[in-house]
């Protein structure tokens, strides 16, 4: 009878960590005509449910395409892919999204409606959020009002919304509906004079923020600071999630497999986009479900390159005077290996992508990673036993432990036409699963 009883026990706590994957952040507008779209971050999907034309579909994609912009290798996105691997029971988009969905109207409008903003405050009316909405709007004005006068009225406007939606995606509050007590926070800090672009924005608020935080305790039970988007985060996350992964495939590798673009986005330093959108229709008593791929490819910008090549340039400068960032050449190696992947069609391109880059960072952390550094962000990210513990695992791992991960990402295309039908029956709760109807022609 226990054993019964256990079995049941792990049956139900399965079948909870698979719903967990559904989690994420919804549209609020269609909530009345159509079961609401959903951007789901730690499986890197977009969803939606019945027939839109027109306006509306522009809407709801774009919409859905500004949260996977805004919350893309951000707190909103990787803790609920952290709450996932770590088998966690509290549903993390909660605490985020008074911020994330305000951020994301906002900066939605502006990007649809710039320079046209004169009705800008009736917006609030319609927002999920209209508190937190009018307030975001008069830090925006006065962010703004600050800008070098050379900008462009339209760049001005949107390279603001843009610097103080990336800043907003850095707080981690520790409860939900916490978005207002951090734009009252937000409100005492001075927008940066004569700023030229989002990062002077910002990092401007970060720093500001940063100071507020470590003289207040009070404060620090409210909200957490990430640490700041650049080279060390992208380093230290990856190294921390493929740490987790490799712990989770040694218990359940389907997981590994649902959350594989996600990985693949980290371990090629956001330069492999793998972003597939499911739309779901009813045709008679069925349910259909199409699956469109957004993806990197030989088309897309080269961004990621140029990035590379950029900070390439800095850690020779840097080298001229003695100094030395461990995390470059890792940062660079990661983009440079995965290019050939990017610009191939090949059907399993995205598989040998992943297994490349995971058999190149452990080389690239005995390289680079067990030198002395001379780089402040390199030295307190070594200082940080978490993450020389991460290090330490990743260089332990062995060949076949790796396999397993890569063998669990070969399966991706499976999942697809599988599981991730039941997680769509599961969570708009349909009479039967969708048959999946691909419409795409590689991954």
């Amino acid at each position: 009878m226990e054993k019964i009883s256990e079995d049941l026990k792990q049956s139900i706590g399965s079948e909870r960590r698979f719903l967990q994957l559904a989690e994420g952040y919804l549209l609020p507008s269609a909530a009345d005509r159509h079961k609401r779209p959903i951007y789901c971050p730690a499986i890197n999907q977009v969803w939606s449910f019945g027939e839109f034309s027109g306006k509306d579909f522009h809407t709801v994609y774009a919409h859905e395409f500004i949260h996977v912009y805004m919350t893309s290798v951000q707190p909103p996105r990787l803790l609920l892919l952290n709450e996932v691997l770590a088998n966690k029971k509290q549903d993390l988009s909660e605490i985020f999204k008074d911020i994330v969905e305000t951020a994301c109207e906002l900066y939605f409008q502006i990007q649809i409606n710039a320079p046209n903003m004169h009705h800008i405050k009736s917006y609030a009316n319609h927002a999920s959020f209209p508190e937190i909405y009018s307030k975001l709007i008069e830090l925006w004005k006065r962010t703004l009002g600050k800008a070098d006068s050379i900008l462009p009225k339209e760049v001005a406007m949107k390279e603001s919304i843009r610097g103080l939606s990336v800043f907003m995606m850095h707080i981690v509050p520790r409860h939900p509906n916490s978005g207002l007590d951090m734009l009252n926070i937000m409100q005492n800090i001075d927008p940066p004079s004569n700023w030229t672009k989002s990062q002077d924005i910002w990092f401007n608020f970060y720093r500001e923020m940063d100071k507020i935080l470590w003289s207040d305790k009070k404060l620090q039970h409210q909200f957490i600071l990430a640490m700041p988007i650049g080279i060390h985060r992208y380093i230290a996350d990856t190294i921390h999630f493929i740490t987790s992964a490799l712990k989770e495939a040694k218990k359940d590798t389907r997981i590994i497999t649902a959350v594989f673009p996600t990985l693949l986005e980290l371990l090629s330093q956001e330069s492999f986009i793998l972003l597939p959108v499911i739309s779901v229709k009813k045709i008679k008593a069925n349910y259909q479900a199409e699956i469109k791929v957004i993806h990197t490819t030989y088309r897309s910008p080269r961004v990621p390159d140029r990035l590379g090549r950029t900070e390439q340039k800095q850690y020779l400068e840097l080298r001229r005077e003695n100094k030395c960032c461990l995390c470059v050449p890792l940062f660079v190696s990661l983009i440079q290996k995965s290019k050939p992947f990017r610009l191939s069609n090949s059907h399993d391109r995205i598989y040998m992508c992943f297994e490349a880059l995971l058999k190149h960072l452990p080389v690239l952390i005995e390289k680079n990673l067990t030198k002395t550094p001379s780089c402040s962000g390199c030295i307190l990210l070594l200082e940080d036993n978490h993450f020389r513990r991460a290090c330490n695992e990743i260089l332990d791992a062995s060949s076949s432990n790796l396999k397993i991960l890569t063998d669990a990402a070969r399966l991706y295309e499976s999942f697809l036409y599988q599981d991730n039908m039941r997680l769509l029956q599961k969570h708009w709760e349909l009479r039967q699963m969708p048959h999946a109807n691909k419409r795409y022609k590689f991954l």
